[in-house]
C-alpha cells in the first residue's frame, strides 16, 4: 500500500491581531495609565499652591491616557505605540528645569514623590511595552515572563523605600530649616518656586543669605502674598529689599539691627513668602 505523504504545515507569520493580552501588554496598559494619572496630579499640584494653570502638562496627560487605551488594543504594535507615547511625554516633563530640581531633591516630599511616581510608572510603561512589541512578534503564545512579578515587586519595593526617605527628609528638613547657617550667617534656599524654608532666624546685626539652588529667576520685594495678590511693605527697621533680582548664585541681606518680624516675597512666584523673625 501506497501510504500518503503529507507535506510540512508553512511556517505561518504571526496575526497582525492578538486574541488576547499578554501579561506584559497588561503591565504596559496599567503603567501608561498611572503615567497619565501622575501627569494630571502634578497637574493639580501645580494648580493648587502655585495657582497657575499649566496646559502642556494637561496635554501629555491626555495623550497618555489615550495611550494607555491603545495599549489594550489587540494588534501587535500596539504596546510599542504606548510606550513611544510616555517616552516622548516623560522627556518633555523631565526637559523643564523645575521637574530636574524635584526629582533631585527629595527633601520637598510632595513634589519629589509626585515626580518620582510619574517616572517610576513610566520606566514601567517604556520597557514592559517594548518587551511586550518583542514578544508579539516571536511567537503566537505570549506566556508570562517568570521574572516579571519578582521585578515588579523589587521595582516596587525600591520606589516605596524611596517615598520612604524622602518624606524623613522633609520631616527633618522642617526641624531644622530654622538653624541652617553658611559660615555661621542664617541662609535660605530658593527652590524654582519657593522659599525653602518659610520662616528663618535671624541673630540681631547679623545678615541674612539667600542661595538660588539653580537657575531659577527670582524678583525679592520687602512684603508677602496675601491670596494671588501681592502686597509690597515698608517696614521699619527692615533692610530695604526693593526688585532685587537672584538667577542662580546668591545675595546677601542685612544686616538686620532691629528685632522684629520681618517679610519678603517674590513678585514672580504667587504664595513664594519669607518670613525673618529677627532676635
Amino acid at each position: 500500500m501506497n501510504k500518503q505523504q503529507t507535506a510540512p504545515a508553512p511556517d505561518v507569520p504571526a496575526p497582525l491581531m492578538r486574541s488576547v493580552l499578554s501579561a506584559l501588554a497588561k503591565t504596559t496598559a496599567l503603567a501608561t495609565l498611572g503615567t497619565a494619572l501622575m501627569f494630571f496630579v502634578n497637574l493639580l499640584l501645580v494648580l493648587i499652591v502655585g495657582k497657575t494653570f499649566i496646559a502642556p502638562l494637561l496635554i501629555l496627560g491626555l495623550v497618555t491616557l489615550f495611550a494607555s487605551g491603545l495599549a489594550c488594543l489587540r494588534f501587535r504594535l500596539a504596546p510599542a505605540l504606548a510606550a513611544l507615547a510616555v517616552l516622548v511625554g516623560g522627556i518633555s516633563l523631565f526637559s523643564v528645569p523645575i521637574h530636574q530640581y524635584n526629582i533631585t531633591h527629595p527633601g520637598e516630599a510632595a513634589t519629589f514623590i509626585s515626580d518620582l511616581l510619574l517616572l517610576a510608572f513610566a520606566a514601567v510603561a517604556v520597557v514592559a511595552g517594548l518587551a511586550a512589541t518583542i514578544q508579539n512578534y516571536q511567537r503566537r503564545e505570549r506566556p508570562t515572563p517568570r521574572s516579571l512579578r519578582p521585578l515588579l515587586t523589587m521595582f516596587t519595593a525600591l520606589v516605596i523605600g524611596m517615598m520612604l526617605v524622602s518624606l524623613m527628609a522633609t520631616v527633618n528638613a522642617t526641624t531644622s530649616a530654622a538653624s541652617t547657617t553658611t559660615n555661621g550667617e542664617p541662609t535660605v534656599h530658593l527652590s524654582p518656586t519657593t522659599f525653602v524654608q518659610n520662616v528663618v532666624l535671624v541673630p540681631k546685626g547679623s545678615k541674612l543669605l539667600l542661595i538660588d539652588d539653580g537657575n531659577y529667576d527670582h524678583v525679592l520685594q520687602n512684603g508677602f502674598w496675601q491670596g494671588a495678590a501681592p502686597h509690597s511693605l515698608a517696614e521699619p527697621g527692615a533692610p530695604t529689599v526693593q526688585n532685587r533680582d537672584i538667577n542662580g548664585g546668591s545675595l546677601e541681606i542685612g544686616p538686620f539691627t532691629t528685632a522684629g518680624i520681618y517679610h519678603l516675597y517674590c513678585t514672580i512666584h504667587v504664595g513664594m513668602d519669607l518670613t525673618i523673625v529677627v532676635q
